[in-house]
């Protein structure tokens, strides 16, 4: 198996198992808040990006590297495996929120938030706030805002993943 079919390969099961898990949440009508299951979930589904790459990383290792693998190679390796992960993942949250209702509920959920802070902050800037997520949530700057907000996690998840992955050849 290649370099990118591992990716592919890997990267496609997290991304399947993740998108069927959201789906799953969306159409049972769960959402998580910033408490503790909204942290649990965040710990799920990391485990799941990261358990896909330890994964991939050490499949790819052992079948053509003899076991080992350098820091830099693993890196690359988990890193594209997290983006194709959360490709898939991503398309199902862009197409929800341009294309089906998902822009409206979470329009509702932000004005939800802000209407404690109406008082505080006066209809203009309330106003003004709405705005700016009706604009953020319109199609091209949301899909900006995952691609920039994916690449900069699978950037990070990846450097970790590497230090615990790499085997570098013995002299």
């Amino acid at each position: 198996m290649n370099v990118w079919k591992n990716r592919l390969l890997y990267g496609g099961i997290a991304g399947a198992v993740l998108l069927a898990y959201n789906v799953a949440l969306q159409i049972m009508g769960v959402q998580f808040g910033s408490g503790t299951m909204g942290f649990l979930n965040v710990i799920l589904v990391t485990s799941i990006y990261v358990f896909a790459m330890v994964k991939g990383i050490k499949r790819y290792s052992n079948d053509h590297l003899e076991g080992y693998i350098s820091y830099n190679q693993g890196f690359k390796h988990g890193f594209f495996i997290y983006l194709i992960a959360a490709f898939i993942n991503g398309l199902r949250d862009w197409v929800n929120v341009s294309f089906l209702n998902g822009k409206q509920v979470m329009l509702d959920a932000y004005d939800e938030v802000l209407e404690g802070f109406y008082d505080t902050v006066g209809s203009e800037t309330y106003d003004m706030v709405m705005n700016m997520l009706e604009t953020m949530l319109s199609p091209v700057p949301y899909l900006i805002i995952i691609i920039v907000n994916v690449a900069l996690t699978a950037l990070i998840v990846a450097l970790i993943v590497a230090v615990f992955t790499k085997k570098e050849k013995p002299f």
